[in-house]
């Protein structure tokens, strides 16, 4: 099998299963004449560069938690999506859970909002009036979706001292940059997604393993959802519409 003529690039959005493709990705690398290369930068998504990555070859992949940037229009390129309240509840907890207790990371912004209000999370109805806050004081990421693909830079770790706010100018800049993209996939049809990507190359993948790490309670969630639908859908309005943009373009 040739290689690709152009590179592949995939934009890793936080928390959309892009840990699962990666792994496909790996495998692919070991049974396909190409190299599986990721970059990334601590802390935030950057703009995407071939800088980040030790090499440039026409004929490899490239994958890491970046933004859209002008190198992405020479490329193949993809990302992945995913239903917007169970990214918010993965970046929610996760974040807390993982990165903020058992990591110690981001500890200057959780020290601002602690410095706002006692933030806590537990994993209980208790949360709600927590996220509320959180919400009503821009201490969250919102449209990472939108975000990433009209090429604005953001925090990796979800909680931030002051989200940026999507525009509709911001908002019509992704739309447009939708054409540079060759597939854009949702999670919850990763293997209609798979399937199609190693189509275009013709690769050979006997097996992956779907990664998981943040298993948490679905009927938890799916309550946490029915109670915040509204609020969680007005914070990340755009990427409500862009969704649906991709699914009439990609679907």
């Amino acid at each position: 099998m040739p290689k690709p003529t152009k590179p592949i690039i995939f934009l890793h959005i936080p928390k959309t299963g892009g840990n699962t493709f990666n792994n496909a990705m790996q495998n692919i690398e070991t049974q396909n004449d190409i190299s599986y290369l990721r970059g990334s930068k601590t802390g935030f998504l950057p703009k995407f560069s071939f800088n980040y990555f030790k090499s440039q070859d026409a004929g490899n992949f490239f994958s890491g938690h970046f933004v859209f940037s002008d190198d992405c229009k020479i490329a193949d390129l993809y990302t992945l999506v995913r239903d917007v309240h169970r990214t918010f509840f993965s970046n929610l907890y996760f974040q807390y859970f993982r990165v903020y207790l058992q990591k110690n990371q981001n500890l200057d912004n959780i020290n601002q909002i602690n410095e706002k209000f006692d933030f806590k999370l537990n994993m209980s109805d208790k949360d709600i009036l927590v996220i509320l806050k959180l919400i009503e004081n821009n201490l969250i990421n919102s449209n990472t979706f939108t975000k990433t693909i009209a090429g604005i830079s953001y925090e990796k770790y979800f909680y931030v001292q002051n989200d940026y706010k999507i525009t509709q100018s911001d908002y019509e800049m992704a739309i447009n940059n939708l054409k540079y993209f060759k597939m854009i996939g949702n999670i919850g049809y990763f293997k209609f997604f798979l399937k199609k990507f190693i189509s275009f190359y013709d690769f050979k993948l006997h097996s992956y393993t779907h990664q998981n790490i943040s298993n948490y309670d679905r009927n938890f969630i799916d309550l946490m959802t029915k109670k915040l639908y509204q609020q969680i859908a007005d914070y990340n309005f755009y990427d409500l519409l862009l969704i649906k943009k991709i699914e009439k373009f990609y679907n």
